[in-house]
């Protein structure tokens, strides 16, 4: 017997939640708007057919109030989905940088959101399996390993994958392999510069060389370069984001280099 959960902001319902994977007689029910009056029901398919039970409801939680409000400055009707998911950083009261994963409907209201902390979140978006979120944060230590994290809905961080330089925009490619843009800091004509690698990271903490900047590419030294980002060398390539086209079997990475 398949059972599932129907829930929305009426009875009109329109959103769908299965049971988890570690816990088959519960759901996490992801999508209703903070502060707000929900309603459920439970739909079993048996023998019988569909069966639904009555309607329920229930109340989501407040934001908290370090959540920043947001603004949908004009919905043209693009077909985004339900929501999106944005990471936050921004400088709290005692100006601390801090930073949190957060999802808002297309009315910009939050539905789902991770506790602040002083990470920073470049990234984020939703697991192949639409069972979690999947980020990509530094820590708060200078000397510590940027990570690679798949969080549960519960906000339970369930695997990460780890290593130096890692940085902004990252490919799941399945469940224990992750594709991730890494500064690769190298001298070149006496000046320390930061080029960018792709690697590929598995869940045991191995490491595969798929693409450098270093080998494709030769610096030609501006003196208008800025600082790296977590490096001190001077910012070379800066890659910021990264795909995969399957059809052809290739990456492509966003970059800029003079």
């Amino acid at each position: 017997v398949d059972s599932f959960v129907e829930f929305g902001t009426d009875e009109g319902y329109g959103m769908v939640a299965w049971p988890t994977l570690e816990h088959p007689g519960e759901a996490l029910l992801v999508g209703v708007p903070a502060d707000t009056t929900g309603h459920y029901r439970v739909v079993v398919d048996g023998d019988e057919g569909l069966r639904a039970s009555p309607d329920f409801t229930f109340h989501s939680d407040p934001a908290p109030d370090w959540l920043p409000e947001f603004v949908v400055a004009e919905d043209d009707g693009a077909p985004w989905g339900q929501v999106v998911l944005l990471s936050v950083i921004y400088a709290n009261a005692d100006k601390d940088l801090v930073s949190a994963i957060v999802a808002v409907d297309r009315q910009a209201r939050p539905v789902w959101w991770t506790e602040e902390s002083r990470r920073e979140v470049h990234g984020a978006r939703l697991s192949a399996d639409g069972r979690a979120i999947m980020a990509t944060w530094n820590e708060p230590q200078p000397e510590a390993p940027a990570v690679v994290a798949r969080i549960g809905f519960d906000g339970v961080v369930e695997r990460t994958w780890s290593g130096m330089g890692l940085h902004h925009d990252f490919i799941e490619l399945d469940d224990d392999h992750v594709a991730v843009l890494e500064t690769d800091v190298r001298e070149f004509e006496g000046e320390d510069l930061a080029g960018d690698n792709l690697v590929i990271l598995d869940a045991d903490g191995g490491r595969q060389l798929v693409w450098s900047a270093w080998d494709t590419m030769t610096p030609v030294l501006h003196r208008e370069w800025g600082i790296a980002m977590n490096s001190p060398a001077r910012d070379w390539t800066h890659a910021n984001g990264v795909s995969f086209d399957a059809a052809h079997g290739q990456y492509i990475i966003s970059l800029y280099w003079y």
